[in-house]
């Protein structure tokens, strides 16, 4: 049998009350919390944002980079012939005249090989004196032949003139005359084959001379290789100025072609800029530059070539100086500097928004005019510079944006100042 328990009936309906009750505030508390919550997500302090206002007027184009003094006219010698260091004559930071001496290498067997050459040489040339001293003997012989031959038939002309005079007085025979013309007629035959002879070999001594002749030549060409490169175990600078490198010490082996030293003026010094790629585009030859050296103030230049490749996401700029650097700048000394581009005038203008580039159509915050609130407006930008941009359309000369990170507020179409 069941008993009423009145008490307990009241308790458990008390229980759902406080229990319903607490659940409807906490939802209370939440629905509130988020409605602050959004509130605040798109509210911003003033203090927290950055401003600019929209101008009309002249801008001038700049980009900025950062680099070091490089040596412009760093001359490099190279060896041209192989060997080993015998002797080290100077060290990085002596300054050299040009045919000062940096290096002395060994090399016993070009050496000898050097020696052997002039031997060679010799040997080449004495053959060849020999041939044309036999090739002029034979010559001489021929003349003094020919000579003789010549005194002959002169003779023999003598007597058969004789004969035929004496034929015509009747104190000779008809034989006797005809045997005087044919001796005649056999010299003159003779003696016109040794002239052809004679003539002949006066012309063919040069070509049997020839070969002689460049056995010679291929020897003092050898020769003139090997004192060259025995020379050249003297490695002398190329160039006046001070030695910036040296990577031989002594004992070290070296190959012909072989860099081994660095010589260059250290007054003449080009700024090396890397720029940020983004900001190159508009880089080019002959724009002003000016170069903030740190030690010894700004210094004026030009730019003299803007590398084609981009490096670790910058561009190398070269900036040749318009005069002398002063004392105290060295190579590899960090340098800042301001690439002028440009000069635009009358156009409409802005200080340049974070992530924005040139030529971009954006999504900017505009304040309204009493500045509590700012409503995103399509702007189009033209060209750039480091800290201000072109506004083409979207903007109007008055107008105030955020210049500030505004990540934050991407959800929003508007947002509110206070």
């Amino acid at each position: 049998m069941d008993i009423s328990r009145p008490d307990l009936l009241k308790k458990k309906k008390k229980r759902s009350i406080v229990t319903w009750s607490v659940v409807t505030t906490v939802l209370v508390v939440i629905f509130v919390v988020v409605i602050n919550l959004d509130f605040r997500a798109n509210t911003v302090n003033r203090d927290q944002i950055w401003t600019a206002e929209v101008k009309k007027g002249d801008m001038t184009r700049t980009v900025e980079g950062r680099g070091s003094l490089v040596v412009d006219n760093a001359q490099w010698v190279s060896s041209r012939s192989s060997g080993s260091v015998s002797t080290v004559h100077v060290l990085p930071g002596k300054w050299m005249k040009k045919g000062d001496i940096i290096v002395t290498l060994s090399n016993p067997e070009l050496e000898e090989l050097s020696r052997r050459s002039k031997l060679e040489l010799d040997m080449a040339q004495a053959e060849l004196t020999s041939s044309r001293s036999r090739l002029q003997g034979d010559l001489l012989a021929l003349k003094s032949s020919l000579k003789e031959l010549e005194e002959r038939a002169k003779m023999a002309r003598i007597d058969a003139d004789i004969a035929i005079e004496l034929n015509r007085d009747g104190l000779s025979s008809d034989l006797e005359k005809k045997q005087a013309m044919i001796r005649t007629e056999q010299l003159d035959a003779r003696l016109e084959l040794e002239e052809e002879r004679l003539a002949f070999r006066e012309d063919s001594i040069e070509p049997e001379l020839a070969v002689a002749k460049t056995q010679v030549a291929l020897a003092e060409s050898q020769h003139e290789l090997l004192i060259s490169q025995v020379e050249a175990l003297v490695i002398r600078a190329n160039t006046s100025g001070i030695l910036q490198k040296l990577t031989l010490e002594a004992g070290m082996l070296v190959n012909a072609g072989d860099q081994i030293a660095q010589v260059a003026d250290p007054r003449r010094l080009k700024a090396v800029l890397r720029v940020a790629e983004v900001q190159a585009r508009s880089l080019a030859a002959g724009q002003v530059a000016l170069v903030n050296t740190r030690t010894s103030g700004r210094l004026g230049g030009t730019v003299s070539r803007v590398d084609p490749n981009v490096e670790v996401g910058t561009v190398a700029v070269d900036i040749i100086f318009n005069e002398l650097l002063p004392e105290g700048c060295r190579a590899d000394q960090t340098v800042d500097g301001v690439i002028t581009l440009d000069h635009l005038s009358s156009i409409v203008y802005v200080d340049r928004p974070p992530m924005v580039l040139d030529n971009e159509s954006v999504q900017i915050f505009k304040l309204s005019s009493d500045e509590s609130s700012a409503q995103r407006v399509l702007t189009k930008f033209g060209k750039a510079s480091v800290s201000m941009i072109e506004v083409i359309s979207g903007l109007t000369p008055g107008d105030k944006i955020i210049v500030s990170d505004t990540s934050r507020w991407d959800e929003f179409d508007q947002i509110e100042i206070k």
